[in-house]
């Protein structure tokens, strides 16, 4: 994949723009706290909506690029096509809870419709902030399925222990 396209995918922009406000709206209260003696109450609740978002785009990135947590130890000790069938499984039990999650998450957001639970300082409704629940979950599951389908097309697998990255 072209560095270009990399940097233009749906996770990697979301990353970036939710990390640049929840560090600039850290910084507003941190500034407004410290140096004017006031407190900003929106920019908190901005701050922790823009984590949450954050942290979901960057769950599918980190899936996108096959770098989520797991037993790479043990896994390296098995032949390369045996790797892989456990790598698979794995995701698919993985890509079966994110449904799961995404189905409950669903009816959870369509109750928030029906009984809004409007934030304090921002006044909106929140379900404006779980929407990233069932989003990020279908990213994350559709970057496992594409992780499955590129390791079967190639030959040998990229097993390695992450900690040799640093």
């Amino acid at each position: 994949m072209s560095d270009k396209r990399e940097r233009e995918s749906f996770e990697t922009i979301l990353t970036y723009i939710t990390t640049t406000v929840l560090v600039v709206m850290l910084t507003v209260q941190v500034f407004s706290r410290y140096v004017l003696s006031r407190n900003v109450t929106w920019s908190e609740e901005v701050s922790r909506i823009s984590f949450v978002w954050m942290v979901y785009a960057a769950i599918a990135y980190a899936a996108k690029h096959d770098k989520h947590i797991r037993l790479s130890f043990a896994l390296m000790a098995l032949p390369s096509t045996l790797q892989k069938i456990v790598l698979t499984v794995a995701d698919a039990v993985w890509m079966a809870m994110n449904l799961l999650i995404t189905y409950h998450s669903i009816f959870y957001i369509r109750r928030l419709f029906r009984f809004p639970f409007i934030s304090q300082s921002l006044g909106i409704n929140l379900v404006y902030t779980y929407f990233i629940v069932p989003i990020g979950f279908m990213f994350v599951t559709y970057r496992i399925a594409q992780n499955i389908v590129k390791r079967f097309r190639t030959t040998g697998i990229d097993v390695h222990d992450s900690r040799m990255d640093m």
